[in-house]
C-alpha cells in the first residue's frame, strides 16, 4: 500500500472530507489530494504534522509497518516524556539522595501507568 493510499485511509478513519482535513492540517485541498493521489510526497515536517493529527506513526505512513495505530490517550506522550526525559536527581524537594534501587522503582512505576492506561483503553473498545 502507498503512502498515499494510507494518508487517505488515515482521513476516512477519522471521518474527515478531504476539505475538512487539508484546513485541520494547514494545507490546500489541491496538496492534500496530490499527497493522497501519491503525486506529490510530503516534506519531512509536513509528514510528522500529518502522522501527529491522524493519530498514526510515520512508519505506519510510510508502509514501514503495516499496524494502523489507534489514537493514544491523551496523558501517554506526557507519561512518556516523563519517563524519558526525567532526571530525579534534579529533584531538590527529595531531602535524601535516592539510591539506584528507588530510581528504578519510580521509573517501573511510571511505564506501569502507561500499561495501565494502554489496558484502560483496550477495555473501552
Amino acid at each position: 500500500m502507498s503512502l498515499g493510499q494510507r494518508l487517505k485511509i488515515s482521513r476516512i478513519k477519522k471521518n474527515l472530507k478531504q476539505i475538512d482535513a487539508a484546513k485541520k492540517l494547514n494545507v490546500s485541498s489541491n496538496v492534500l489530494s496530490s499527497y493522497e493521489r501519491d503525486i506529490r510526497d510530503p516534506d519531512t515536517a509536513s509528514l510528522l504534522r500529518i502522522a501527529q493529527f491522524y493519530e498514526v506513526s510515520t512508519d505506519y505512513l510510510l508502509g514501514n509497518n503495516n499496524e494502523y495505530s489507534a489514537p493514544r490517550h491523551p496523558l501517554e506522550p506526557v507519561v512518556e516524556e516523563f519517563i524519558n526525559e526525567v532526571n530525579l536527581e534534579d529533584y531538590s524537594f527529595l531531602q535524601e539522595e535516592l539510591d539506584e534501587e528507588s530510581k528504578m522503582m519510580i521509573k517501573t512505576l511510571l511505564e506501569s501507568s502507561l500499561n495501565i492506561i494502554s489496558n484502560l483503553k483496550q477495555h473501552k473498545e
